[in-house]
């Protein structure tokens, strides 16, 4: 398999658009159609759906997205790093990193810093997002991301607001409230609410965002990932709240809608006395600048 086709892969499935990303890889549309073709061939099982109106990934396109943007972030690494080594990089920073938030330019971040510092290297520590506090203190990484809302001691740990975004209510088609902007998270009081058993700690944070609206969530059915929460939705066996930088771009069978919940907020995490603390206190700004010059997401009309 060439990878020049799964780059291909993923520079459509992130546009969802053919023209605009063979603009971007700077090719011909029907080379990059034709590729597309070769690898869904090559593959046997097709990664678009493609109508006169709009492109959309299939579930196996989705999955896929997932697991090969993962590669590919870890190729990129790897190759950035060996160069910085054969330039005599000095110093190591381990990065955690949750692909469930993807979105967040964490591994662009990483090469602007080193940009910055020839001699530093760094390395990406694939773990959950509510692992990465105690893998800070552990030293298993230097720099990880975790909630807001995530109770326990910081003792010894400095951290920075790096990213916020709202609440979004996970309803299926045909709801009552489906359109609704936003919803009031009260007027759900009576729903009941699947959790993702994946994420630890899931139903506890969603008690704490409810009692804010005054009432205590009924639960229903859990399912192992945010993916099976989207398909039990979808079946009617109950809502979803997710923040809005966890959800899969395409949903299937559900709305997204906005809600009057807290928001969101993502803070990295890193120990006091790191002796990469001045690398760290750097890429953070980095980060951040980042993400305040990163455009929006494109808004999507509820189906």
């Amino acid at each position: 398999m060439k990878l020049r086709r799964l780059r291909y892969f993923v520079a459509v499935a992130r546009t969802l658009n053919f023209s605009r990303a063979a603009e971007a890889l700077r090719i011909a549309q029907p080379a990059l159609s034709r590729q597309i073709s070769d690898l869904e061939e090559e593959l046997g099982f097709p990664l678009f759906k493609r109508t006169t109106a709009r492109v959309s990934l299939t579930e196996s396109g989705r999955f896929l997205l997932k697991k090969v943007d993962r590669v590919l972030g870890q190729l990129d690494v790897a190759v950035g790093d060996a160069q910085h080594i054969a330039k005599g990089a000095a110093h190591m920073l381990k990065i955690g990193i949750d692909y469930d938030v993807s979105s967040v330019p964490i591994a662009a971040a990483a090469r602007a810093l080193r940009e910055r510092n020839p001699k530093l290297s760094a390395e990406f520590v694939e773990l959950p997002m509510y692992q990465h506090l105690d893998a800070v203190r552990s030293g298993a990484i230097d720099i990880g991301f975790i909630s807001g809302l995530l109770s326990g001691s910081r003792k010894g740990i400095e951290s920075a607001l790096v990213y916020t975004c709202g609440f979004k209510v996970i309803l299926p088609l045909g709801h009552a409230f489906a359109g609704r902007k936003p919803i009031r998270l009260a007027d759900l009081k009576a729903e009941h609410w699947v959790v993702a058993s994946d994420f630890p700690g899931f139903a506890g944070m969603l008690t704490q965002i409810f009692r804010r609206s005054g009432f205590a969530p009924r639960f229903g059915p859990s399912a192992q990932s945010i993916s099976g929460m989207l398909t039990l939705v979808g079946d009617g066996q109950g809502l979803g709240l997710i923040p809005e930088i966890k959800l899969p771009r395409e949903p299937e069978n559900v709305i997204y809608a906005g809600s009057d919940g807290p928001p969101f907020e993502l803070h990295a995490v890193w120990l006091k006395s790191s002796p990469g603390r001045p690398f760290l206190a750097e890429y953070v700004r980095i980060l951040q600048e980042k993400i305040a010059g990163a455009k929006p997401p494109s808004k999507r009309k509820p189906r």
